[in-house]
């Protein structure tokens, strides 16, 4: 039998904090049954950007102005921190850490893992403690204060996003030192903000304030965009320039759809490798965690199926591991929102021919036959985020772990009889309750919960005052969940993502191409019994599922059946229906072959440059 010591299982630890702290950090993943990844070739000629210092004393924060630069980070990149205590919840390092100094682009690995194994260590002490500490859920540790209950609130309600206050003072430790996750985790953007200030002083004698907006990446993109709004409008801001990376592009095209206000301030709008129209990275996540887990851990040499199989000390704290981490994953509303949309699953390059897509039992989920047919888009829609709602992560159970079930009709202990209205009703004016108005504005395309009695019909609200939702079965869901519908419609306008040049918006994509490990679709099986019956969750009553990563389809781009990506994010997901050869022509796309979705947004040396040139043209052009 194989033996794994402690540090194996230390390693595992910390692959995953690095992972999740740079946005899941994209790595070489392929299928778990094979032990030897397919590393990439990585370009050598990147000319580094000279590097200046934090110009944070320099910084006068009674002296903002009218204008903004805003940097809007990823999923698991934006800094939080516990407002209590001032401390830094979202960051494994004690003190700054700059990921990127050990970044190696001439090397096949992403990152140079022992410097950061080694540094991790002198800097913490005993690393194996804490780390595994950090991930054992009880109160009080990173876990468990990262994580939220399923109505989409922190079990640590003191955990919030690092960001600015309204006298533009930023979150500091217990000394009054700034911390330095306002920065992002590990301080990852750090340069994007430090270094851009610089050339505005220099040039532009700072007319604009360079900020960042940490987002609350466990929340929706949408709950975000709409922080973001109040950020932005509560400090007068009259023009934004937008940089965002990963799920802070979600984020900024939910800002621009909320309003032509709000995509009239914008000047420029930099997004590195967006998830705009969702990842099956994330979904797998939450679907499937031990495949995705065992896929992504490959790159280190870590073979999680053979130390789950060996058991033993090492397998049991592993898969304790496991456990801790999908509980996680499953009240993530940030997670849910990256769930392959319609739109990603109807492109050209999943509806047709390809190998990927989502699959469910051999079938394509979601795909529509007539998509001039509304008839058919919709059934389309509803087929795809209708199956969302009976997964384990979108279920919302009882105590007992059981799901909590309605029937219309249904009478309850005090007399209540349950109603169950359709969303899309609701919304537009064809069903009603008698406190409709209350909660109008917060309304899905989903069915909701009311209750009737004395012949009031009343809409259930949750704590939060979201309606209480239910799945077509009669189950209640997420919120999160829930909204998925809307969610993604409303990150288009008049028919194009909002932040296309259709709407007038002077946007650049930034992407990383050509990583052959981008998993580009899901094929998911029934577990059957002996008999061949389905094999049913004890707790929801719904089918399990056994499921396989796809990343293997890569034809030519423009091509039925094209896909390819940065490692985690699918090319036409980021570019959300723009045209790929338009944008290129137009100069408003910027390729960096090989690299990876980490690097398409964290790496100031990789991006700094052209970065300088687009924020210079605006502001020039501002000047004259």
């Amino acid at each position: 039998m194989r033996k794994f010591s402690m540090k194996s299982v230390l390693v595992f630890a910390l692959v995953l904090v690095l992972a999740l702290s740079v946005g899941l950090v994209a790595c070489d993943k392929k299928d778990s049954s094979q032990s030897t990844p397919v590393q990439p070739v990585r370009p050598v000629d990147v000319d580094p950007v000279p590097t200046v210092v934090d110009l944070d004393p320099n910084y006068d924060p009674d002296n903002h102005h009218s204008n903004a630069i805003i940097y809007v980070t990823a999923l698991f990149g934006g800094g939080l921190y516990n407002k209590e205590t001032n401390e830094p919840v979202w960051d494994p390092f004690v003190t700054e850490f700059d990921l990127y100094d050990h970044w190696a682009p001439t090397s096949p690995t992403i990152y140079d893992f022992s410097g950061v194994l080694s540094e991790f260590s002198e800097e913490m002490g005993n690393a194996f403690t804490t780390i595994m500490d950090a991930l054992s859920f009880e109160e009080g540790t990173l876990l468990y204060d990262m994580t939220l209950d399923q109505d989409g609130n922190g079990l640590n309600p003191n955990v919030v996003a690092a960001n600015i206050n309204s006298n533009f003072e930023k979150p500091v430790d217990i000394n009054g030192a700034p911390l330095h996750c306002y920065y992002g985790a590990v301080a990852i953007y750090k340069k994007f903000i430090t270094e851009t200030r610089s050339q505005l002083i220099d040039k532009y004698g700072y007319d604009y304030d360079c900020l960042m907006f940490n987002q609350d990446f466990r929340k929706s993109p949408a709950d975000s965009a709409a922080e973001l709004e109040e950020f932005i409008n509560s400090r007068g801001y009259q023009k934004v320039i937008f940089m965002s990376h990963s799920m802070g592009g979600p984020v900024v095209n939910s800002y621009l759809g909320r309003s032509k206000a709000n995509r009239d301030k914008v000047e420029l709008y930099m997004a590195f490798a967006p998830a705009t129209l969702g990842s099956f990275d994330a979904f797998g996540a939450m679907t499937c965690p031990k495949d995705y887990l065992a896929a992504f851990l490959t790159t280190f040499g870590f073979n999680l199926e053979q130390t789950l199989a060996d058991g033993g000390i090492v397998g049991g704290l592993v898969k304790s591991i496991l456990d801790k981490i999908g509980i996680f994953f499953n009240n993530s509303s940030g997670m849910m929102a990256l769930c392959p949309s319609y739109e990603f699953l109807n492109s050209v390059q999943l509806a047709g021919d390809s190998a990927g897509g989502l699959i469910v039992d051999g079938k394509k989920i979601g795909l529509c036959e007539d998509p001039s047919d509304p008839a058919a888009v919709e059934a389309a829609k509803n087929e795809l985020y209708d199956f969302y709602n009976t997964l384990n992560w979108a279920v919302y159970v009882d105590e007992d772990g059981k799901n909590i079930h309605y029937e219309e009709g249904q009478e309850l202990e005090d007399g209540s009889i349950v109603r169950i209205l359709s969303g899309k009703e609701l919304m537009d004016g064809t069903a009603s309750a008698d406190n409709l108005g209350a909660v109008s504005a917060r309304l899905v395309d989903c069915n909701t919960l009311a209750l009737e009695k004395d012949g009031k019909v009343t809409i259930q609200v949750d704590v939060n005052g979201n309606p209480v939702l239910l799945n077509k079965l009669g189950d209640r869901i997420k919120y999160g969940a829930g909204r998925l519908k809307t969610y993604y419609s409303r990150l288009f306008v008049d028919g194009n993502i909002a932040m296309s040049p259709e709407n007038d918006i002077n946007s650049y994509v930034f992407l990383g191409t050509n990583i052959p490990s981008t998993n580009t679709g899901c094929i998911m099986t029934t577990v059957v019994d002996k008999e061949g019956n389905p094999v049913l969750d004890e707790n929801t009553g719904y089918p399990m599922y056994s499921c396989k990563l796809i990343h293997d389809d890569l034809a030519p781009v423009g091509e039925e059946g094209w896909i390819g990506g940065d490692g985690m994010v699918c090319t036409y997901a980021s570019l959300a229906g723009m045209d790929k050869d338009a944008l290129d022509e137009a100069g408003r796309l910027i390729v960096k072959p090989d690299y990876w979705h980490a690097d398409v947004g964290g790496a100031w040396p990789l991006l700094g440059a052209d970065v300088l040139r687009l924020i210079d043209e605006v502001l020039s052009n501002a000047k004259k």
